[in-house]
């Protein structure tokens, strides 16, 4: 619920106050009546605590958001994913219009010299783009809630919806955001909003392992061979997700 109150709700809610507001205040101030004038006082206050309440839970959002951008263009990060790829490639296209906007004496780049610009602009990106932790996976989420279309997409709503009963659909309230609850490492590494970083591909790998011991280790031939199409598939899914994309070169 709180993921649903910051990122939809509030701005929502913002964004409805503000054009309350500018409708009072298209009225000439000779005309405004005095509950006019104190409702306009009380919007203003209201607005100002909803913004402030907004920014203190977007800029923690935005630094974790750059942090991640920062580890793929030093490299000290790398990720696999269809999400992940895009991420990476949104970071090298940041990096070269910086890059291209500020002048460097030597013709050796110097990264010191770069980085302020491009935190900035690495700043202006997470706050018009998403990417959160998947909660209970070693994954993380790109999808855009505010995209219909990236709602659609998400696998974790797919999963979702091959469980509900189509006869029940009426009356079902619309998902507004990712549903983290029928996520897992093997659904997320496979939709087109997965990323998976260094901490995320190595639960991957831990997860393959564990599968590959529960085949050999099966009681009975079934199980086996069950078994060995569950290592089958989750391998194939991680091999669509890569190759592992990692910066570091600049």
């Amino acid at each position: 619920m709180t993921r649903i109150y910051f990122t939809m709700a509030l701005p929502g809610e913002i964004n409805r106050l503000k054009s309350e507001l500018d409708v009072r205040l298209r009225s000439s101030v000779a005309n405004r009546t005095k509950e006019d004038q104190d409702w306009i006082d009380s919007a203003y206050d209201r607005l100002s605590y909803l913004k402030s309440h907004q920014q203190a839970f977007d800029e923690p959002r935005c630094e974790i958001f750059v942090e991640k951008m920062l580890g793929l263009w030093k490299g000290t990060e790398s990720v696999i994913g269809v999400g992940g790829k895009a991420l990476y490639n949104d970071v090298q296209a940041i990096a070269e219009r910086a890059m291209a906007s500020i002048r460097i004496g030597s013709r050796a780049n110097d990264p010191g010299a770069l980085q302020t610009p491009l935190l900035q602009r690495f700043f202006d990106y997470a706050k018009t783009h998403f990417l959160e932790p998947v909660l209970g996976t070693n994954m993380w989420c790109a999808a855009n809630p505010h995209d219909p279309q990236h709602r659609a997409n998400a696998e974790c709503l797919k999963l979702k919806g091959r469980g509900n009963a189509p006869w029940k659909k009426d009356g079902r309230p619309e998902d507004l955001m990712p549903d983290f609850d029928f996520a897992c490492n093997r659904v997320c590494v496979g939709c087109r909003f997965g990323a998976a970083f260094n901490d995320g591909q190595r639960a991957l790998q831990e997860e393959v392992e564990e599968h590959r011991r529960a085949a050999g280790d099966a009681a009975t031939a079934s199980l086996k061979h069950e078994g060995e199409l569950l290592l089958a598939e989750l391998e194939a899914v991680i091999t669509r997700a890569g190759p592992v994309s990692k910066g570091g070169n600049i």
